[in-house]
């Protein structure tokens, strides 16, 4: 690039939403990049910036100018293209000016065995990228991630918030485009108390740093890295330690430019109230950050990030505890209202709360989730009584005072109602932990009883939305039936249950007043199953050939540790000659008809070997309690026998019956090691 120069775009606005930031940072800067490569500016080092009040891209090498464009169009065929009297036509006429000339240009024929055609052929210089930037720029903001766009003004442009400047800037030239009602120019703004309002920017290589000078952090992670660091240092200075909270980091980056940390204090009364109420009302609410001690406890002391450096931070810190306190409050009073009362004297008000509109309430669901946590206890051994209990109060805190102001606590709260009240430990700890996991790679619950009104809900879940017809569709999930789904899968496989999952969508389909078909659902955890299995990082081919097997009654945790052990063997010496056998017999069934295939007569055996195959499946079909490593190696041992089988017999021989009764001697062996695994499947080791 040797006309390369700096460019800086900055778009200012009003604030904008902060949970929304980081995407539409990225977004900008990839949108950006790929307009610029699509239309030949050759680029290097873009940086994205991104505060409340400004999404900026910086690109510190980019081609000033496009490379020469060649044009190569087709046009109409040449018999199309002029009349009779070698005239052109209104076809020729038309596609001359689709080409921005004259028709009485000289065009191009092109011939093939087809016909003739017009062509136009030129090579046209590069456009400047001052021509291109307004285009590029406009094209951009409308395909950024933004839920609902606003209007302003009598414009009749659209963006995320009110735009008030624009800044564009190739070296230190401003081009001069015009977009969402602004003219852009080379000037900014800095922060909006602390600076100085608009200022010149310099050049774009010294935008970051002129904004510094303004009170404004314009790179978003540096400014997070920074919050952070302070925050930190903060919390050890006051003698307390602070827990990283991405969300929460995420948010108050987005929320401001100057970054300032400020502690303050509440009331420690408050601290009898469960210290997840009093963390959930500050960050909330507040987005404050909560500091415990060395023992994990809770402190009475808060930080919070401002935008501005306050002469007075005490004053700040007063306003921030007189509104903490409030909240802090209502959860105190909450607390205790709730307390006065047993969950499961709240089990009658769940009648009010409609879990689906043709599933019922939570009521109905308190009672099929008892009973059937009783039921899968039963299979695993596991405490009938306390499962039971533990099903009917897992969404009595629904109804709760502090769950209705809380949300994000159900089952955390219904844990302290639960032990409050007397309940035993297993069943209060199943109420909070039969969320879990909430999220892809969440702690699974640690209870036996807790595990059990896990499976139990999300089972429930399933039977009853698929019974209806609402399975999750490509982009609709509202009971989020995936995540429901691999739940099962994980509590069941992570903690080595020795039951089907398919036994349990029976039994949950049991619980269910009206006839459901539990095909679909279990078909459905199948194949949540299998992807989940690859993206633990077992190999796709090892996956399907143990799932080919379509056990009646899957357990997957034997499953999944079948799969890893098929996926280790492809690396054993006789794995590719047994796998290629294996498709050698697939090829050859597939090409006799249903008719061919019977009883296998050992009075038509002419070699040896075909009684040894025979042996050979006998043996592999009593070996079907033994782990799928001894039966693999059992299957090793045969491969000899194989070998020699197909060295020795002609299969597809010209007598029917000998033919017959050699497809016969191989569908035996195939369905013995498709019990194994479905070898053909596989891939060799590389």
């Amino acid at each position: 690039m040797t006309d390369a120069l700096p460019l800086l775009i900055e778009i200012g606005t009003e604030e904008l939403p902060p949970t929304s930031l980081t995407a539409l940072e990225s977004a900008f800067g990839q949108l950006i990049s790929e307009a610029l490569n699509k239309d030949g500016f050759e680029h290097s080092g873009l940086q994205t910036f991104a505060t409340p009040r400004r999404l900026a891209v910086l690109i510190k090498d980019i081609a000033t100018t496009q490379p020469d464009q060649t044009v190569d169009r087709r046009g109409p065929a040449l018999k199309a293209a002029y009349d009779q009297a070698g005239q052109p036509t209104k076809a020729l006429a038309g596609f001359a000016r689709s080409c921005g000339v004259p028709v009485d240009t000289r065009f191009e024929t092109v011939t093939s065995d087809k016909g003739a055609w017009v062509v136009y052929r030129a090579t046209r210089p590069g456009l400047p990228l001052t021509d291109r930037l307004e285009p590029i720029l406009e094209e951009t903001s409308q395909r950024l991630p933004i839920a609902r766009r606003m209007r302003w003004r009598d414009l009749s442009v659209e963006f995320v918030r009110p735009v008030r400047w624009l800044a564009v800037m190739i070296g230190t030239n401003v081009v001069p485009i015009q977009l969402f009602g602004c003219t852009a120019s080379d000037h900014s703004q800095g922060h909006r108390f602390m600076g100085n309002g608009a200022f010149k920017i310099r050049s774009p290589l010294e935008y970051e740093s002129q904004l510094v000078e303004h009170f404004v952090m314009a790179n978003r992670m540096n400014r997070r890295r920074t919050i952070w660091s302070a925050l930190r240092s903060k919390a050890e200075s006051l003698g307390g330690t602070i827990t990283e909270n991405d969300s929460l980091l995420d948010e108050v980056t987005a929320l401001v430019e100057w970054p300032i940390i400020l502690a303050g204090h509440f009331n420690e009364r408050f601290l009898r109230v469960p210290s997840e109420v009093l963390i959930s009302a500050m960050r909330e609410h507040q987005r404050y950050f909560h500091l415990v001690d060395d023992a994990d406890s809770l402190l009475p002391i808060f930080l919070t990030v401002a935008n501005v450096d306050s002469p007075e931070p005490e004053v700040v810190v007063k306003g921030n505890e007189r509104v903490i306190t409030p909240r802090l409050a209502d959860a105190e009073f909450f607390y205790d209202k709730d307390l006065k009362q047993p969950p499961i004297q709240w089990l009658e008000s769940l009648k009010m709360v409609t879990y689906q509109a043709e599933l019922g309430s939570y009521f109905e669901k308190a009672k099929r989730l008892g009973s059937l946590s009783a039921q899968i206890a039963s299979r695993l051994g596991v405490d009938e009584a306390s499962a039971e209990r533990a099903g009917q109060l897992a969404k009595t805190d629904l109804v709760s005072g502090m769950v209705g102001e809380f949300p994000d606590l159900q089952g955390v709260m219904g844990e302290y109602y639960a032990r409050a009240a007397g309940e035993a430990n297993n069943v209060s700890l199943a109420v909070r932990e039969h969320y879990q996991p909430r999220f892809a790679g969440d702690a699974l619950p640690s209870g036996e009883v807790s595990q059990v009104v896990a499976l139990a809900d999300r089972l429930d879940a399933l039977v009853g939305l698929f019974g209806i017809n609402q399975p999750p569709t490509g982009s609709k999930d509202p009971f989020a039936l995936r995540r429901q789904a691999i739940g099962i899968v994980r509590i069941c496989v992570e903690n080595q249950l020795p039951l089907s999952p398919f036994t349990l969508v029976d039994d949950a389909v049991v619980s269910f007043a009206r006839e459901f078909d539990g095909q679909p659902v279990k078909d459905y955890l199948i194949d949540r199953f299998e992807q989940w299995a690859i993206d633990e990082g077992v190999s796709y081919d090892a996956v399907r050939a143990i799932l080919a097997r379509k056990d009646e009654a899957p357990v997957l945790a034997a499953m999944y540790a079948d799969m890893q052990t098929l996926a280790a063997f492809k690396t054993e010496p006789s794995a590719e000659a047994l796998i290629s056998a294996q498709k050698r017999i697939n090829n050859l069934l597939s090409k006799v008809t249903v008719g061919e295939v019977g009883n296998v007569q050992p009075t038509l055996f002419e070699h040896p070997s075909e009684q040894t195959m025979i042996a050979l499946t006998g043996t592999l079909n009593q070996t079907k309690d033994l782990p799928l490593s001894s039966r693999l190696a059992e299957l090793g041992k045969g491969l000899k026998a194989i070998e020699d089988y197909f060295d020795n017999v002609l299969v597809m021989s010209d007598d029917a019956a000998l033919r017959a009764n050699r497809i016969s001697t191989l569908k035996m062996l195939r369905d013995a090691v498709n019990q194994i695994a479905d070898l053909s499947l596989l891939e060799p080791a590389a």
